[in-house]
This record gives structure tokens, C-alpha cells and sequence, in this order.
């Protein structure tokens, strides 16, 4: 019913992956839920998050600030 895109995404790099890095991004159900009933009244719903990258040893190494965009198939 829906696609996400993304419109802007910001990166603030705090020190340098020496291993792998890994993100995780949660997105409880009621907030899904609100984003996904916007989009459908609307045809879109703007929605944003930052997330903390992180090495293996569970060091922040850099933030990243998104901004995406739920638009409704066929709007």
C-alpha cells in the first residue's frame, strides 16, 4: 500500500570504524500505525529518526538524522 523514500539524511561522524559497524532501527507500532494513517488520508506522511552507528565493540562512531518520506501507492 505504501513506499518509503528517503528526503534528507544528515551524518555526524564522532571517530573513525576500526571493525564492522552496525545500525539497528526500531519503529514502535503506534507510531507506524499514525505515519501509515497519515499517509493514507494524505497520499504521504514525512517521518524522522536518528540512529547511532556503532562498531563491534559498542562505540558510538557516528549519528545519522533521517528524514523519509511514506507515500501511498498510486497517490
Amino acid at each position: 500500500r505504501f513506499y518509503p523514500i528517503v528526503r534528507d539524511m544528515s551524518v555526524r561522524f564522532r571517530r573513525p570504524a576500526k571493525t564492522d559497524i552496525t545500525v539497528e532501527v526500531r519503529l514502535d507500532e503506534e507510531r507506524a500505525a499514525a505515519i501509515a494513517a497519515e499517509a493514507e488520508r494524505e497520499g504521504k506522511a514525512d517521518y524522522e529518526w536518528q540512529c547511532e552507528l556503532k562498531d563491534e565493540t559498542g562505540e558510538i562512531v557516528a549519528i545519522t538524522h533521517n528524514i523519509y518520506q511514506l507515500r501511498k501507492i498510486g497517490s
